[in-house]
C-alpha cells in the first residue's frame, strides 16, 4: 500500500516539474532578432489545433507569420521569410494606384512660361501634359469643346486710346450760387405757407404770406402823403403861372415850389420803404393812385426768386416773423458741386493739368449704378485735409433731370493730359489665385491660364504691364467655370488610373 502511494506521489511530482520546467522556457525564450519574448505561454498540449507555437499570447487572431502582432518600427526587418504578409503591421490601406498621394495641383509659374514649353512639357503618362486628359491642368489648361465655346465669351486684345486716370471720391453739394434763403422783410405773423420741403417751384410762385402792422401803416402814409404831393403840385403850377404874369410874387412862388419839393422828397421815401419791405413797384402805384392793394391790408406776398426746390421752412402758419428771419430755403439742383478728394500720388499730376484746366472725367453713385455723369474741373483747395492727407478737388455736374441729390456720395475718375494707347483688359477678364493676377488665353484648341501684371488705374480696365500681347485671344465671361477646371487639382483630384 505505502509503495502504492510513494509511486503516486513521484508521478505527481515529476508531473508538476514537468510543467514548471515549460513555462519557464516559455517565458524566457529567445526571439529570431535575440529578442527574448518575455510573454506567459500556455502549454501545447492545452490546445493543439494551435500551429502558433506562442499561442495564448495577446497577439490578435492567428496567423502563419510566426511574429504575427509583434511592433516592429517602420522599415525593421523581422527576419522572417519573404513569404511572410506582415499581417497585422500598421502599414495604411492597400491600393492598386502606383500614383495615389501624388500632387497633381496647379504646377508653379505655368502662367510665366512660354507657350511653345508648355505644349512641350511631359505628364507621368508618357504623353505631353496638354494632351493628356488627366494632367493637362497641372499646366493651367482647358480643352475648348463645343459646348464649352458657347458658354464663355472672348475678345481680341488691342490698345485703347485714353488719358492717365486718377480716382476720386467725393460728396455731391449745392452750387452756393444757385442756392436762396428767403427772409421776412417786415415784422409780422405768417398768414399762410404755401409750399413744403421738397416740393419744386418756379421763380416768382408763391410761398407764404404774411401780415404786417408796420407794412400796413407805410402804406396808408404814402396814400396821404400822394394827395397831399398832387394839391402841392397844382399850388405850385398856380404860383408860376401867376409870376409869368407878373401877377404873383417871387416869394410865395417860393414856397409852393419848396413845400412841392418837400412832398416829393417824403413820396419817394416811402415808395423805397415799402419797396424794402418787399412791395412791387405795381402795388406801390396802386397805393399811390389809391386804389384797392393788399398793402394797404399789411399783406405781404413772398415769392421764390429762383427755379428749384424748397431745402428748408423755418416758419409755420400763424408764427411770429421778425425782420430779416429766415421763411424758407430754395436751392436749384439743376446743376451741383462735388468735393472730390485724390490721394497725394496724384496730387502732382493734377496740378499740372489744372494749369491749362486739360481735365475731364465723369462720376457715378450708388443709385445709378450703370449711368455715368459727366463732370467738369472747378479747381483744387489751397491746402491738404489734415485729418486724410488727401486733396480736395471742385468739380461741378449737369444735373437737368434732378437724378443726383446733394449728399449723395459719389466715385469717378478724373482723366488727365493728352490722349494715350495703352494695353486694357476688362477688370471682370482678370481674376486671382494665391494674390497672382491671371487670364485665360485662347491657344489653338486650349484656354491656356496666364499670370498678368496688370495696374487697377481704371475702375472698368486694367492696365496690361506684361503677361499677355496686343493680339491675343482672351476669355472676358465665363472665366468662372475654366477656373473650375484646372483648380480641380487643388481640390483633391488625382490621375484616374
Amino acid at each position: 500500500m505505502k509503495i502504492g502511494m510513494n509511486k503516486n506521489i513521484v508521478v505527481l511530482v515529476a508531473l508538476m516539474v514537468t510543467l514548471w520546467a515549460g513555462q519557464a522556457s516559455l517565458r524566457g525564450h529567445t526571439l529570431p532578432d535575440g529578442s527574448s519574448c518575455g510573454g506567459t505561454h500556455a502549454p501545447k498540449t492545452q490546445n493543439p489545433e494551435l500551429k502558433e507555437e506562442h499561442a495564448g499570447h495577446d497577439h490578435g487572431a492567428a496567423t502563419d507569420d510566426d511574429h504575427a502582432g509583434h511592433a516592429h518600427a517602420a522599415g525593421e526587418s523581422c527576419g522572417a521569410s519573404a513569404a511572410i504578409k506582415h499581417a497585422g503591421h500598421a502599414h495604411g490601406a492597400a491600393t492598386d494606384d502606383d500614383h495615389a498621394g501624388h500632387d497633381h495641383g496647379l504646377k508653379a509659374d505655368v502662367g510665366l512660361k512660354p507657350v511653345a514649353e508648355l505644349y512641350s512639357m511631359g505628364c507621368e503618362h508618357g504623353i505631353n501634359s496638354v494632351k493628356c486628359d488627366d494632367c493637362r491642368y497641372e499646366i493651367g489648361a482647358v480643352k475648348i469643346t463645343d459646348m464649352l465655346a458657347k458658354m464663355v465669351k472672348t475678345d481680341v486684345l488691342h490698345k485703347t486710346k485714353l488719358k492717365q486716370a486718377v480716382n476720386f471720391r467725393g460728396e455731391l453739394e449745392y452750387d452756393n450760387n444757385l442756392l436762396r434763403t428767403v427772409t421776412s422783410p417786415v415784422l409780422g405773423v405768417v398768414a399762410t405757407m404755401n409750399v413744403r420741403v421738397g416740393d419744386s417751384v418756379k421763380a416768382g410762385q408763391l410761398l407764404a404770406v404774411l401780415e404786417s402792422r408796420e407794412l400796413a401803416g407805410t402804406a396808408l402814409e404814402l396814400q396821404k402823403l400822394s394827395s397831399e404831393l398832387g394839391l402841392a403840385q397844382k399850388k405850385y403850377e398856380r404860383e408860376e403861372l401867376l409870376s409869368s404874369k407878373k401877377i404873383g410874387t417871387a416869394e410865395s412862388l417860393q414856397n409852393a415850389k419848396q413845400a412841392y419839393d418837400s412832398l416829393l422828397l417824403e413820396n419817394k421815401r416811402l415808395r423805397g420803404q415799402l419797396r424794402i419791405m418787399g412791395v412791387s413797384v405795381g402795388e406801390i402805384d396802386k397805393v399811390e393812385n389809391g386804389q384797392d392793394s393788399a398793402a394797404l391790408f399789411g399783406r405781404l406776398s413772398l415769392t421764390a426768386p429762383v427755379n428749384g426746390r424748397v431745402t428748408k421752412v423755418f416758419t409755420t402758419i400763424g408764427g411770429a416773423i421778425g425782420e430779416y428771419q429766415p421763411v424758407a430755403e430754395i436751392a436749384d439742383i439743376s446743376k451741383l458741386r462735388i468735393k472730390a478728394f485724390v490721394g497725394e500720388k496724384d496730387i502732382m499730376s493734377l496740378l499740372e493739368n489744372a494749369k491749362t484746366n486739360n481735365i475731364s472725367g465723369y462720376l457715378r453713385v450708388g443709385a445709378f449704378k450703370d449711368i455715368k455723369f459727366d463732370v467738369k474741373f472747378v479747381g483744387v483747395d489751397s491746402e491738404v485735409s489734415r485729418g486724410t492727407r488727401l486733396l480736395g478737388v471742385n468739380l461741378e455736374v449737369n444735373n437737368p433731370d434732378e437724378l443726383l441729390r446733394p449728399v449723395m456720395f459719389a466715385q469717378g475718375e478724373l482723366f488727365l493730359g493728352a490722349t494715350e494707347e495703352y494695353l486694357l483688359l476688362p477688370a471682370s477678364a482678370v481674376f486671382k489665385d494665391d494674390s497672382k493676377n491671371y487670364v485665360f488665353v485662347e491657344h489653338e484648341d486650349m484656354f491656356l491660364m496666364r499670370e498678368v501684371s496688370v495696374d487697377y488705374n481704371y475702375s472698368e480696365y486694367a492696365l496690361v504691364k506684361s503677361g499677355i500681347k496686343e493680339g491675343d485671344k482672351y476669355v472676358v465671361e465665363g472665366s468662372f467655370l475654366l477656373q473650375s477646371d484646372v483648380f480641380r487639382g487643388k481640390m483633391g483630384a488625382g490621375c484616374a488610373h
